[in-house]
């Protein structure tokens, strides 16, 4: 056990000394955070599908036949459920959104030309709000599609020109001089149409809608008590992520260093068993990559306000999050013969681990296979993890599945590097 401290300390002290390796494996994390926190505060790639929840609170025919519309989207993944669930798949990270058909959606559609636009309520996963402008548009996009196929039905529209005469007439707050021009209007158009019969009895409306095919009202979906979560929650994670990988780079070159320096073989002549210098290495790498994320962590609370769900959950997930990480470290170290090779090598990979994640793009913007392949990048789950214990407020039962991941992946790493690395 000494041996194992003391080449965790000599480690430590090296890395200190380091200037270039300290500022990629501490500070380059947290200027990677800040920046993408500043930019995401409020104020021609093939796209899969986005996966929505969709609840009908209507449950009108009218809204019946909206869903529908949106099942025939190829831009949309629709799975209808109800409210509870739809939120909890939110907060899970299952789903980008969720859109919700607000009760007076079918009256509101049946006349378009009068009163209020059909509402619907889109509840957003703060962290995704590219995707989240998106949906917008995909919806109104299909709004006007409805609207469009509601004005084709020649017979259908003599019906709400009827309506919206009626309402004309019967509204008391409308002025009489806008009353009698909107009187015209309606009556010419219902003319035009072959109708011109005007019953004299309708019912109150609330004023003309402009023909606006939808409104759609957005809020972001967190736990209640961390509805006031910023942007930083969302991009300090990736920060975190950004320093593990680059910790288990420069451990695993300066392992290969010690290597090709012949400071492995003068470890060993001092009866030094292998095993020993390696859980030395994997120590001192933990270590730093621990300090790194508690101070991200730390200094998003005290000088970002970040809030945490939960921190023995988040100390969990960090302490897996480091020991996957020195699984990967050791397999780094076995990608070339020479710091420069491992070096390289290393970088290649993290950059495809990091896009497949989403620590560069989100992953809605990738094609639906990449999606699914994403599950083999020890970032998505990273990432996930901490974000279920930061503001996707994750219950024990759901932060198991990815930490599992973590370990498999670091475990799986670690014994493919141990059987390739060579002492000499």
């Amino acid at each position: 056990m000494q041996s194992i401290l003391a080449i965790a300390f000599k480690d430590l002290k090296l890395l200190l000394r380091d200037r270039g390796g300290l500022f990629f494996t501490f500070f380059y994390p947290i200027l990677f955070a800040l920046f993408f926190g500043f930019i995401f505060q409020p104020s021609g790639t093939e796209i899969g599908a986005l996966k929505v929840n969709v609840v009908d609170r209507d449950k009108s025919q009218e809204s019946k036949a909206f869903i529908e519309l949106l099942k025939t989207a190829p831009e949309l993944d629709i799975t209808l459920t109800d409210s509870l669930q739809a939120r909890k798949e939110v907060l899970a990270g299952k789903k980008i959104a969720y859109v919700i058909l607000e009760r007076g959606f079918g009256r509101a559609r049946k006349n378009p030309f009068w009163g209020k636009a059909p509402v619907v309520l889109v509840g957003i996963d703060p962290s995704r709000k590219a995707e989240a402008g998106m949906l917008n548009g995909i919806l109104m996009k299909y709004a006007v599609k409805d609207m469009q196929n509601v004005l084709s039905n020649t017979k259908h529209l003599r019906q709400l020109t009827s309506t919206a005469l009626k309402s004309v007439k019967t509204d008391p707050d409308l002025p009489t001089y806008d009353k009698q021009i909107l009187f015209d209007l309606f009556h010419s158009l219902n003319r035009f149409l072959g109708d011109s019969r005007l019953s004299s009895k309708g019912k109150n409306g609330s004023g003309f809608s402009g023909l606006e095919p939808l409104v759609i009202k957005e809020k972001n979906i967190t736990i209640s008590s961390l509805r006031q979560q910023n942007s930083f929650a969302f991009t300090f994670p990736q920060g975190i992520a950004w320093g593990l990988l680059a910790c288990a780079i420069s451990f695993a070159v300066s392992l290969v260093g010690e290597r090709t320096r012949g400071t492995l073989f003068r470890i060993q002549a001092a009866a030094v068993k292998k095993s020993a210098v390696l859980a030395g290495k994997a120590l001192a790498s933990f270590i730093t990559s621990m300090l790194m994320a508690v101070t991200l962590i730390i200094i998003g609370i005290f000088l970002f306000g970040i809030r945490v769900h939960s921190v023995p959950m988040l100390l969990l997930t960090l302490t897996v999050a480091c020991i996957a990480l020195v699984g990967i470290m050791v397999l780094f170290s076995v990608l070339g013969k020479t710091e420069r090779a491992v070096s390289g090598m290393s970088w290649a990979l993290v950059l495809p681990m990091m896009m497949l994640g989403g620590g560069m793009i989100p992953l809605a913007f990738m094609p639906k296979w990449l999606q699914t392949l994403s599950v083999i990048s020890p970032v998505k789950w990273v990432l996930l993890s901490i974000e279920g214990s930061l503001w996707r407020a994750f219950s024990w039962s759901q932060i198991w599945q990815p930490l599992i991941f973590l370990l498999l992946m670091g475990t799986i790493s670690f014994l493919i590097g141990v059987r390739r690395f060579s002492w000499d």
